[in-house]
């Protein structure tokens, strides 16, 4: 009979959590990790006054724009968005407005950060908001008073999350 060490449960019993928690954060359109959330279900919803929310491609360069996490890494008329297609994530610059809700609006759906002015939406375990980045959480907003970075996303940036 298999025998496992309490030890060896938190190990197993972390890296679940871990992996259970991979899609998390979204930036523009993906699935990307981090420790605080959830994977939306909802149905993409779209939205006129943000251009066309379904630009697909394979690669940034087809598109002649650069790869990004977040809507500062862009130029001030683009927005960062995954335009990825059946090969996954591809997460480019796209000509597009920005959305302009501010860290801690909400941003449920498949393609609410688009909505967000950062393009990060997080999933608090009680709702999906926006985002901002951080230097201290002096930077952030009432409620969202955790300044730190996504995790798994190999972002360097430090971003506000709920307490």
């Amino acid at each position: 009979m298999l025998r496992i060490s309490s030890f060896m449960w938190l190990v197993l019993s972390l890296l679940w959590v871990a992996c259970e928690n991979t899609e998390a954060t979204r930036s523009p359109g993906d699935g990307l990790a981090g420790a605080d959330s959830a994977t939306a279900t909802d149905a993409p919803r779209g939205d006129p006054d943000l251009g066309d929310p379904y630009i697909q491609a394979d690669s940034c360069a087809e598109l002649s724009s650069i790869a990004c996490f977040a809507n500062h890494e862009c130029d001030a008329n683009q927005r960062c968005q995954d335009v990825g297609q059946s090969l996954g994530e591809v997460v480019c610059c796209v000509t597009g407005a920005r959305g302009t809700a501010t860290a801690g609006t909400s941003c449920a759906g498949v393609d609410g950060q688009l909505f967000c002015a950062s393009g990060i939406c997080i999933n608090s375990g009680a709702a999906e908001i926006c985002s901002q980045v951080c230097a201290t959480i002096a930077d952030c907003p009432t409620g969202m008073k955790r300044c730190m970075p996504i995790a798994f996303s190999n972002n360097t940036d430090n971003w506000c999350f709920p307490e």
